[in-house]
């Protein structure tokens, strides 16, 4: 089975991929940058591999002791799975890069109380924190695997009020794309849990996301007593960034990709509201959601205390 002609165009990286799913239909399939390029039904007599053949990579077996057709190029993380990878999960490989085929990956910081991975739902992989997707919120490629895109104004993830999420000192951090919001004077949100279900400048809980401008916001108790920051990056330009937030009960801490974006010293304690939930990607206004976030939410973590940098 051949690809079409420049599928795999020289000099540059191509990922490709080929399954067998044996005698389940004894089809062969063949990949190039996730998408599906072909299909065959193995010939009779060779639905079953011959068993005793070593693996070569970037050359083939001519017979013998005969080695033929060195490969032209760079050959990078190979791997063998042993099943057939169904059309996500090799689009998933492609999509997520490296990322997703990761080997040596740090252990994540202690302290985690939820993290939603939003690989095609909305559960929580650490804890039982799970949310609802609410107003046609979906999911799309994201950073690793796929993420949470909200296509309609009402578009969120609902997450039940849950004791565990009202934290005295915390880290809210995600990958996440955006694109500049129209509206003026607006803001997009990646977490909040606050008061303001009934609309208006809530007056407890938290807020993580964007103004206008383009640039990070993060606010306790709807920022009474000066417990906001505001960003200096600019992240609507609709690539990935790391973003994160921390409070350690003195100090409200922005970073993006990884470096510290601004601060602001305050002292306060952090009001709750029993009911009120955790919102992913939107907030609410006059009792409805009017702002939905411009882009994807991926991996997105929530901990029980303000990590260091070197963590983040």
């Amino acid at each position: 089975m051949d690809a079409p002609p420049g599928a795999a165009p020289q000099n540059t990286w191509t990922h490709i991929t080929g399954t067998y799913d044996g005698p389940t239909s004894k089809t062969l399939r063949l990949y190039i940058n996730g998408v599906l390029v072909g299909t065959h039904i193995a010939d009779p007599g060779m639905e079953t591999p011959p068993t005793g053949q070593d693996l070569f990579i970037g050359i083939r077996n001519g017979g013998g002791v005969t080695l033929q057709g060195p490969f032209q190029g760079l050959i990078d993380e190979v791997e063998v799975f042993d099943h057939a990878l169904t059309d996500g999960e090799v689009a998933a490989i492609y999509t997520a890069g490296g990322a997703g085929k990761c080997r040596t990956c740090t252990s994540a910081p202690g302290g985690m109380i939820s993290w939603w991975k939003a690989e095609g739902d909305a559960q929580d992989s650490e804890d039982g924190n799970n949310g609802t997707l609410q107003g046609g919120a979906t999911f799309a490629a994201g950073e690793v695997g796929s993420a949470f895109t909200f296509p309609n104004s009402n578009s969120e993830v609902l997450v039940p009020d849950n004791s565990s999420l009202n934290q005295q000192t915390l880290t809210i951090d995600a990958w996440i794309t955006a694109t500049p919001l129209s509206c003026e004077a607006c803001a997009a949100i990646i977490a909040a849990k606050t008061d303001s279900n009934g609309g208006g400048t809530p007056t407890t809980g938290y807020e993580f996301g964007i103004r206008q401008t383009g640039k990070l916001v993060f606010d306790l108790n709807g920022g009474a007593g000066g417990a906001e920051v505001f960003g200096n990056a600019n992240v609507t330009d609709g690539i990935p960034h790391h973003v994160a937030v921390t409070y350690d009960g003195a100090i409200m801490t922005l970073y993006v990709d990884g470096q510290l974006d601004n601060q602001q010293a305050v002292v306060t304690t952090i009001g709750y509201n029993a009911g009120d939930p955790l919102i992913i990607g939107n907030r609410q206004s006059n009792t409805a959601f009017t702002v939905s976030w411009p882009g994807f939410i991926d991996e997105l973590e929530v901990f029980g205390r303000a990590l260091s940098q070197s963590e983040v």
